[in-house]
């Protein structure tokens, strides 16, 4: 073993916890002993692939307890695992197996046999996973991060988010995305377990029979959460729910908070390996002045001079897949520039939106994510996207989707309300339905095109 490795998380559970439950699946348990034995067999299958260190094994599978011996036995072969959607189409994930190259393609698990191999360390320094970008701005990138960057990442918001030996944390985010991905390291750090959806049961559902301890929403989960249960339920073991992925409206939050679910919102982003700022434990959302929360201390931060919130952490990622290089993303200083305006309030810090979702209306700046905290607290509809609609005066005004059918009351009753609330040049000029399968994520750029 040299100074950059550490035994594997999932190795040491096997010897200090070997019985403790590692992930749930239904009415299945898998012990942390369990899971490493499964680990030993995927290296293995890896080895019988030809697959060695550097290679890249793209997977395609759905949410099951396997992901994580697995993940496992690629940090130990030093093999980068690449995620893919399992909703897009073929030809979209043929172009992105080609464009990292992948030696292997996984679509189902395979048949593996538990197996013991010769102590298991990981590379803290290589490339362990390679994830694609949301691309809800254009087409998604990669971002490359080594094991150290995930570890760091899941230290820091270990303590933030009060996780535990014994806790369990709910898989409600696809691990094709970085929160959810990002689960599964800080359950192996803390030796707590993860709670996998069955039959692609809503994670609103799971939450209300107390399944798990922790749980990590967006905006469309948790107003889903109220609308199924808008107060806690009585002796339920949730201690921690993270709000983040897209702007919340402040409303929300509150209305969850007075109900007894302990939200917290939260901001990150896949280049960051998740969370580097959240709203600490106890904490109301008036008391955090309606932000995404304070610092976590694995992270700096600071704003340009044009308010672009920057990022500098360990937790950071290697940089970006282009042709079998990782080009780094930061800047000679170390920092990240996330494209993402913010402000700071004695600590707490506000994201009032993304310089590319900008654009000038009159010659105004206009930030969609603001119309749309104001419009969902009108509106009071699960989803709202505000996308720029080209107009041959303004040269371009503001355009809103709407998740569920709507009539000419509904739109003349927000439209009114807006007026009270809201500059004149911010008011949507239109109002739409969004369309069916939309995601809990919305790709503006496909919403902007259809618009026209």
């Amino acid at each position: 073993m040299s100074d950059g490795e550490q035994l594997c998380p999932l190795a040491h559970l096997a010897k200090t916890l070997p019985e403790r439950v590692c992930a749930v699946y239904g009415s299945r348990a898998f012990s942390f002993q369990e899971m490493d034995a499964m680990a030993g067999g995927f290296q293995l299958w890896c080895r019988s692939r030809n697959l060695s260190a550097g290679d890249r094994l793209a997977v395609r599978l759905p949410p099951h307890p396997y992901w994580i011996p697995l993940l496992s036995a690629c940090w130990r072969e030093s093999i980068i695992l690449v995620p893919l959607h399992t909703r897009q189409p073929a030809s979209v994930l043929d172009h992105h197996v080609r464009e990292v190259g992948a030696m292997a393609v996984l679509h189902e698990f395979p048949q593996i046999e538990p197996e013991t191999v010769s102590t298991p360390y990981v590379d803290l320094s290589r490339p362990a996973t390679l994830v694609f970008t949301s691309g809800s701005s254009g087409s998604a990138k990669t971002r490359v991060h080594s094991f150290g960057n995930h570890l760091v990442s899941a230290q820091g918001c270990r303590s933030r988010d009060q996780l535990q030996q014994g806790d369990s944390w709910l898989l409600s985010l696809p691990l094709y995305h970085m929160g959810g991905l990002a689960i599964l390291f800080r359950c192996l750090l803390a030796g707590a377990s993860v709670v996998f959806p069955e039959d692609n049961t809503p994670a609103e559902q799971l939450l209300c029979r107390g399944t798990c301890s922790h749980a990590s929403l967006v905006p469309t989960q948790l107003h889903r959460l109220l609308d199924l249960s808008a107060v806690k339920p009585e002796g339920l073991p949730v201690k921690r729910v993270l709000i983040g992925g897209a702007a919340v409206e402040a409303g929300l939050l509150s209305r969850a908070y007075a109900g007894g679910w302990p939200v917290a919102a939260s901001y990150g982003s896949t280049e960051t390996a998740s969370q580097v700022v959240s709203v600490p434990p106890g904490i109301s959302p008036e008391s955090a002045r309606g932000s995404s929360g304070t610092c976590l201390p694995h992270a700096d931060l600071k704003t340009s001079a044009s308010g672009e919130l920057l990022v500098r952490s360990e937790s950071l990622c290697l940089g970006t897949w282009k042709e079998g290089s990782v080009i780094p993303l930061t800047d000679p200083g170390g920092w990240y520039h996330t494209g993402d305006i913010a402000r700071t309030d004695q600590g707490w810090v506000h994201i009032d939106g993304r310089l590319d979702h900008m654009f000038i209306s009159g010659g105004e700046n206009v930030h969609p994510e603001q119309i749309e905290n104001v419009l969902q607290g009108v509106c009071g509809r699960e989803q709202v996207v505000v996308v720029a609609v080209p107009d041959a005066e303004f040269g371009h005004r503001p355009g809103a989707w709407v998740t569920g059918p709507l009539s000419q009351d509904d739109v003349g009753k927000w439209r009114e309300e807006l007026r009270n609330l809201l500059p004149g040049y911010m008011v949507p000029v239109g109002f739409r339905s969004l369309p069916e399968g939309n995601g809990l994520k919305p790709d503006r750029k496909a919403l902007a095109d259809a618009w026209r």
